[in-house]
């Protein structure tokens, strides 16, 4: 755990360590006593506006030495050696004089990181961000130990898993990571957006919407500073190849902007072969900065990057002043710790709808009763329900909201809803509930059918189209609902009890279709998945027949929405149309698949599906930070590839096609001709000494794998060898048109 570095401010000569040198006791001493200055004009500054913390003499250590303030939002300028001797004093008595050190019992950040962040260490929220800063990526290893962190009482937990002091809540108002929500005067957006989203809780909001008949963009971002703001594209979350609008407001009001393009991870330069970022309008107000701007979804420059139809990586950056455009010496700084990355879907986003508006509406909930979660690292619990009787006619849930337990968020990894099979019967008053595969049989009529599913980071509302709603009561022949709750508890702690589940919001008309649910992807268990250990890409294609789609409507059923989901490991996702053996479409493109937010993707445009039409689908993983083979499986460090879309009108002969490779192409890997053995299989891969060659001869014999297809059809699983997957001619690259 790490924690906050707080301290009095009580600066004289008392304070200062005791030292025998008395070069560096004055210069300690003019160090603090600038600061002493400083912080009296700030007191003074904001003695009018309400504290969050009463104790007006707190002031919190920031881990870059020449930061300093109640927010840091000073900074010493470098003189010399002066700097130097400071920070090599304040690390000599922090780890070397006890007396000294009793005051830095909350430490702030990482200090055993070799990192090139040009700061001592690196913040709390610096760590598990998806952003490497460290010599190899340490900072971003091992998150998985970080995902379901247990706090303690006197700590707060954040969204990458580190437990948090609550002083830093009380006190530390310039900690922004995504855990704290302290009240800001935030300013209003110019228009309104059909899309918004919090980049970084009080400090960055982003608003936009897409004309698709013009192929542009409009943003407006919100940052807390009096500086510059940028806003960027990129292909990987990262600098290189980014491309960047940078803005800011001047003392006259006056907005400046720039289009600017990242070729490596170093400062952006000004894109001077044409200008596809401008500037709307823009103001400063209690603190903000807002600038609205806008762009071409695909300006077809190559020093700019495209906007496309699935998830986007956007980064924004911050400084503290604003540009001189008058002067050459003026340009962007390094922006610290200023900065973040979102994957977004900016063209397919599913904006979350105020709870509120489904007030007065009937619903009904799944929920667990108080259920005991075990001390094991990852459970699944399956709970059987019986559907609501009190609807005698049908009705349409329009939109569902998952419920967490509240300080639950760490546990609650996942939720499935599976409608059980008609033809199933319970005993309504002893209903089945427990570890999944410890009552596989009397639930192995409830896993055909998806419902919905919802994962960490993924929106708790969502909103149906208006043309569909999900269809209760009446005569459903759907008796009967399953509840699958994924577990994580790394520290294995035997104290925590769980009521999470989900609401269904009932409309009072019924809509024009019923909605319905496919799902496409792999097997979740090693005959699906085996991926090698230090590998930069292992892709992993799965192919979903014609056969499987014969008894689709002649009019087509229609796809309105998309849920990639892998776990730590997965980088990307697709599915495409395959319409007689040509891609015509992707169904989805996720490029960039972020685990921490897995988001219900509302497609831009409504996708037909018709008799005899394929799907292929593909996951590409990353296991750079892993030294051991990642297998198939339930568990978070497991790995999956599943693909989920809602469509209307609901369709019972189909709902999920899912594929590994043979029996066969296992036995050959293993040279066996023995009887073939599951445990003797997993076992073998465990045991695999990897090397880069064997990894890339494991990706060539994945490519080439025949594969063994599941379908779900009528309530009911059936499965063939599929041998080969079939060929078919891809997408072409389409032409840029401005």
């Amino acid at each position: 755990m790490t924690k906050l570095l707080c301290h009095e401010n009580k600066i004289d000569e008392h304070n200062i360590p005791n030292t025998n040198n008395d070069d560096e006791k004055k210069r300690q001493t003019h160090r603090r006593s600038r600061i002493e200055k400083i912080e009296q004009y700030a007191r003074y500054l904001r003695q009018d506006i309400p504290s969050v913390d009463d104790d007006r003499n707190t002031l919190c250590q920031c881990t870059n030495l020449r930061a300093f303030g109640k927010n840091c939002e000073y900074l010493l300028p470098v003189e010399n050696d002066t700097f130097e001797v400071t920070l090599n004093w304040e690390i000599h008595l922090r780890f070397f004089h006890q007396e000294y050190a009793q005051n830095y019992s909350d430490i702030l950040c990482y200090t055993t990181l070799v990192c090139d962040s040009g700061r001592l260490c690196l913040y709390w929220w610096d760590i598990c961000d998806g952003v490497q800063q460290c010599m190899f990526g340490y900072d971003e290893e091992t998150c998985d130990l970080l995902e379901c962190n247990e706090c303690d009482d006197d700590e707060y937990r954040s969204m990458n898993g580190m437990c948090i002091s609550r002083r830093i809540f009380s006190r530390c108002t310039y900690l922004r990571g995504p855990a704290y929500n302290v009240a800001v005067d935030s300013i209003s957006p110019f228009i309104n957006y059909k899309y918004s989203t919090v980049l970084q809780d009080n400090v960055a909001d982003l608003w936009w919407t897409v004309d698709d008949a013009e192929r542009e963009i409009t943003f407006e971002l919100h940052v807390k500073t009096m500086g510059w703001i940028s806003l960027g594209i990129s292909p990987a979350g990262g600098m290189k190849g980014a491309d960047i609008g940078v803005g800011w407001v001047d003392s006259n009001g006056n907005v400046h902007f720039q289009d600017r393009y990242a070729s490596d991870f170093a400062k952006p330069v000004i894109d001077n072969t044409t200008t596809d970022w401008y500037a709307i309008r823009g103001r400063e107000q209690n603190g903000w900065t807002a600038i609205q701007f806008k762009r071409l979804l695909d300006t077809c420059d190559s020093m700019d990057y495209p906007i496309k139809s699935g998830t986007n990586v956007v980064i924004f950056a911050y400084g503290l002043v604003d540009l001189d455009p008058f002067r050459p010496d003026s340009d962007i700084s390094y922006h610290d710790n200023r900065r973040g990355s979102r994957i977004i879907p900016l063209r397919s986003y599913g904006q979350p709808p105020p709870e509120d508006k489904f007030a007065g509406l009937d619903f009904f909930d799944f929920r667990l009763n108080n259920y005991f979660v075990p001390s094991n690292d990852t459970t699944y619990h399956c709970q059987v329900y019986k559907a609501p009787a009190n609807y005698k006619m049908k009705r349409h849930a329009i939109a569902h909201k998952i419920l967490v337990d509240s300080g639950n968020q760490d546990l609650v990894h996942h939720l499935l809803l599976h409608e059980c099979n008609p033809s199933a019967v319970f005993d309504d008053k002893n209903l089945p509930s427990g570890v999944c595969d410890e009552i596989v049989i009397q639930i192995e009529s409830c896993y055909t059918n998806f419902v919905t599913v919802w994962a960490v980071g993924g929106d708790y509302v969502v909103e149906y189209t208006e043309e569909a709603g999900y269809p209760v009561g009446g005569d459903s022949s759907t008796k009967y609902y399953m509840i699958q709750m994924h577990y994580e508890n790394p520290r294995q702690l035997s104290n925590r009890r769980d009521s999470s589940g989900i609401r269904f919001y009932l409309s009072k008309q019924l809509r024009q279709h019923d909605l319905g649910y496919l799902t496409f992807g792999t097997i979740s268990n090693f005959l699906g998945l085996a991926i090698p250990p230090l590998v930069e890409q292992f892709v992993v294609d799965s192919y979903c027949p014609a056969k499987v789609t014969h008894n689709f409507p002649q009019s087509g059923i229609t796809v309105l929405s998309a849920m990639p989901h892998t776990h730590l490991q997965g980088r990307s996702m697709w599915t495409k149309l395959i319409r007689n053996k040509t891609a015509v479409q992707y169904l989805f493109n996720a490029e960039s698949y972020d685990f921490n937010y897995q988001y219900v993707n509302r497609l831009a445009k409504p996708i037909k599906l018709y008799p005899g039409d394929e799907f292929a689908t593909r996951c590409v993983y990353n296991t750079m930070n892993k030294d051991t083979i990642t297998l198939g499986g339930e568990r978070t460090k497991d790995e999956m590839c599943l693909h989920f879309f809602t469509y209307y009108p609901r369709i019972d002969n189909f709902s999920a096609c899912f594929t590994m490779n043979t029996i066969e192409w296992w036995q050959k890997m293993m040279n066996s001709t023995s009887e073939f053995d599951y445990q003797q299989t997993k076992q073998w891969l465990l045991d695999l000494k990897w090397t880069a060659e064997l990894a890339a001869q494991w990706q060539r014999s994945y490519d080439d794998a025949p594969l063994h297809s599941v379908f779900a059809r009528n309530g009911q699983f059936e499965d063939e060898n599929l041998g080969q997957p079939s060929k078919y001619e891809d997408l072409k690259s389409a032409e840029c048109i401005k």
